[in-house]
């Protein structure tokens, strides 16, 4: 038989084998879609719970107060604006509804929305009605108003962006002059809190479950790769075929590869189950189904079927994450003796660094945020992961990041491979 086909036929045997146990099935297809569905009903839960019930409070300072011209009352548009605002706060359709809105002096504002003594402040500015009646054509500044919100409520405050932009669609905001728009516009920005590090629910949540399933869905194949083939008294068979020392390695590991190639599927499927369910929550919960634009969505990783660029980059570093760690596993139960031993010793010597990377996420978001701790993690691959999906799924960042997290996860994998096959000793694994 030739080589090739020797490994063929291992990696199918390896395969099977894998078929057969219903935790594999669970580790590789059910926990993906779960933590997704987990991470959306959190994100359900934590964000629309709470902000729709009595309490929550929107500062405001409104420093517009030249008169617009447009009706009667001369009101200026900032006094409009917070005028249309309050009656949204009492329609039981509005992302508003209930919360409570407070005047405030602006220095006030900005000083303690810097301090996390408040969690939203809107700023008119008073040129806001002066630069909409100025406004006549496209290179005109456009008017514009000013929110600032708290990095604690980097999911809550998608409601007042999405209400602020429907008002700020309906006249006198926005306005059809000669073909031409005239409409103003709003900015939004989340604050770093001085002397603070915020806590960020969702994306720390999200960190903690992404990392600590990718290292441990493989754990039910390390396990069973040759210290389940003793227990079972296979071992003896597989080493008398007329295979090499990497061959024997390699077949096992490539059935582990494309156990990681269904891993990375099934999480695809699970990134639409948390777009689904995000739309649900952000949409239809408030009875109407268009009211928030697309963008704001995408803001909080509802990823959609044509991102086929982010969708790449979220399987690929499941798929990596998964390999190291089965990488890894393989060669160290190749050690063992008992399927125990072999559990024990994976668990404890992934489930740490894991547990470690995953806490910095929950804490930090991505690891440069916490200094030279942070970089000094990325040494660790695993870290490259959690980088990688904060920062496609709620920390923008240039491309060449992306790549760089990418790059070093294949460079960790390809070098864990090596030491893999230098470690493994065919005659050793029958002593």
């Amino acid at each position: 038989m030739p080589k090739t086909s020797r490994l063929l036929w291992l990696v199918i045997r390896e395969l099977r084998s894998a078929s057969r146990s219903k935790y594999l099935v669970i580790s590789f297809v059910l926990l993906p879609i779960l933590m997704w569905v987990l991470q959306a009903l959190s994100f359900g839960f934590f964000s629309f719970t709470f902000s729709t019930s009595q309490g929550l409070v929107l500062y405001y300072a409104n420093q517009d107060h030249t008169p617009s011209g447009i009706d009667q009352t001369n009101k200026s548009l900032g006094d409009i604006f917070i005028e249309t605002l309050n009656q949204r706060t009492k329609a039981n359709e509005s992302l508003v509804y209930n919360v409570e809105l407070k005047s405030i002096d602006a220095n006030e504002g900005f000083t303690k929305i810097k301090r996390g003594e408040i969690s939203f402040f809107l700023y008119i500015p008073e040129n806001f009605t002066t630069l909409w009646k100025s406004w006549n054509d496209i290179t005109d500044p456009t008017p514009q108003l000013y929110f600032f919100y708290s990095p604690a409520e980097s999911l809550r405050y998608i409601r007042f962006t999405t209400e602020f932009q429907q008002i700020l669609q309906q006249p006198p905001f926005t306005q059809i002059q000669l073909n031409i728009t005239k409409q103003t516009t709003i900015y939004s920005e989340q604050v770093k809190i001085e002397g603070k590090q915020e806590f960020n629910f969702g994306v720390g949540i999200f960190s903690l479950m992404a990392i600590i399933i990718g290292v441990m869905a493989p754990a039910p194949f390390v396990s069973a790769s040759f210290a389940g083939e003793r227990e079972k008294k296979t071992l003896e068979s597989l080493i008398a075929l007329p295979l090499t020392r990497k061959s024997i390695l390699m077949g096992k590991l490539l059935a582990g590869l494309i156990l990681c190639g269904i891993f990375a599927i099934f999480n695809i499927v699970g990134i639409f189950a948390y777009g689904a369910l995000i739309r649900y929550f952000v949409t239809a919960s408030n009875n109407n189904a268009n009211a928030v634009p697309e963008e704001n969505l995408q803001f909080i990783g509802a990823i959609r079927p044509e991102d086929i660029i982010l969708l790449v980059f979220i399987s690929l570093s499941m798929l990596l994450t998964a390999f190291i760690a089965i990488s890894i596993g393989v060669s160290l139960a190749s050690l063992t003796r008992e399927v125990r031993t072999a559990e024990s010793m994976y668990s404890i010597l992934m489930l740490l660094p894991a547990m470690i990377i995953g806490f910095v996420g929950m804490f930090a978001g991505i690891p440069e945020k916490i200094g030279t701790l942070g970089w000094l993690l990325y040494i660790i691959p695993f870290t490259h992961t959690m980088a990688l999906l904060n920062k496609v799924l709620y920390f923008p960042a240039a491309p060449w990041e992306y790549l760089f997290h990418i790059s070093y996860l294949i460079f960790s994998t390809a070098a864990i491979l090596f030491i893999a096959s230098k470690m493994f000793d065919r005659e050793g694994l029958l002593s």
